[in-house]
C-alpha cells in the first residue's frame, strides 16, 4: 500500500488518498504495520477512509498517530440510534457508542461523515427524524441513503418472506432509490423524507458559506463539490470527467 502511495505521490503529486473499503480498519495489526509503515515513508499526505464504529472505539489509542500521519476524516457506519432497527441490521452498536466514536475522532479533531439509513421496517416519521437530530450538529457531512436488501443477505431473505419488496429492479439497488415499505410508510414517503432531510442538512448556512469561508481547506472543498453537485442537478447538467476524450483519443465537436 505504501509503496502505491509513494509511487502516486512522486510520479502524479497526489497527497490525497481515501481507501475505500467498507471497514479500512476492521484488523487493528493491519492499522498499526500500516501506519508504521507510513511513518517510515516520511511521505506527508492526507488520507481518509470509512470505519465501523465499534473499530474505532477498539483503536481509541491509535487515533492521534493516524492524526498526525495525515488522517483527516472518517465516515462513520451510525445507521442508526434505534436499538430494533440497530438489531435488524445485526449490528453491535448503540446510540452511547456512536456518541463516544464521536467525541473520540471530535478531540482529535477529525471530520465525522455519518452514513444513516432510512426505510427499515421499524422506521416511523418520528424515529427517522430523531435520528436525523442526532447527527446533524455532530457530523460535518451526512450520507443518507435508503434501506436497501440485498439478494442473499438475510435481510433481504426475510423481507422477501414477509412480502415487504416493491422494487424488483435490482439496477435500483444502489441505496438511493426506494425499495420498500415500514409498517409506518411507504417506500415513496421513506424517499421523500430522505430528500427533505439532505435538503436541510446541506442548505445549511454553515455549510454554503463554509464554501468558501470554512478556514479548514478539506471542509471548503468538500462543501464546493457538494454546491456543485446540487448546481448540476438542478440545472439538469450531466457530469463530464474533465479531459475524457482526450484520455481516449476522441476529439470533442
Amino acid at each position: 500500500m505504501i509503496e502505491e502511495i509513494s509511487y502516486l505521490y512522486h510520479k502524479h503529486r497526489k497527497n490525497l488518498f481515501v481507501f475505500n473499503e467498507n471497514t479500512f480498519n476492521w484488523s487493528r495489526r493491519r492499522v498499526e504495520e500500516f501506519l508504521d509503515e507510513l511513518g517510515r515513508s516520511g511521505l506527508r499526505i492526507h488520507f481518509w477512509f470509512q470505519s465501523r464504529i465499534k473499530d474505532i472505539l477498539r483503536d481509541e489509542d491509535l487515533i492521534p498517530e493516524m492524526k498526525r500521519l495525515g488522517f483527516y476524516e472518517v465516515m462513520l457506519g451510525v445507521e442508526s440510534i434505534q436499538p430494533e432497527v440497530l438489531t435488524r441490521y445485526e449490528k453491535q452498536q448503540s446510540r452511547e457508542m456512536a456518541q463516544k466514536a464521536i467525541d473520540i475522532l471530535r478531540k482529535n479533531k477529525i471530520m465525522v461523515m455519518a452514513n444513516i439509513m432510512y426505510g427499515d421496517w421499524n422506521d416511523s416519521r418520528e424515529s427517522l427524524g430523531e435520528v436525523f437530530r442526532f447527527v446533524k450538529t455532530q457530523s460535518d457531512f451526512l450520507v443518507l441513503t435508503l434501506t436497501t436488501p440485498l439478494p442473499g443477505t438475510k435481510y433481504f431473505e426475510e423481507a422477501e418472506r414477509l412480502g415487504r419488496i416493491r422494487e424488483r429492479d435490482f439496477g435500483k439497488y444502489d441505496f438511493m432509490h426506494p425499495v420498500m415499505d415500514t409498517q409506518f410508510l411507504s417506500a415513496e414517503e421513506v424517499h421523500r423524507l430522505q430528500q427533505a432531510y439532505l435538503k436541510k442538512y446541506y442548505t445549511q448556512p454553515g455549510i454554503l458559506l463554509g464554501a468558501f469561508f470554512n478556514p479548514n481547506p478539506f471542509k471548503r472543498m468538500a462543501y464546493r463539490l457538494i454546491l456543485r453537485y446540487v448546481w448540476e442537478n438542478v440545472t439538469k447538467r450531466p457530469w463530464r470527467q474533465p479531459n475524457l476524450d482526450e484520455q481516449f483519443g476522441v476529439m470533442s465537436s
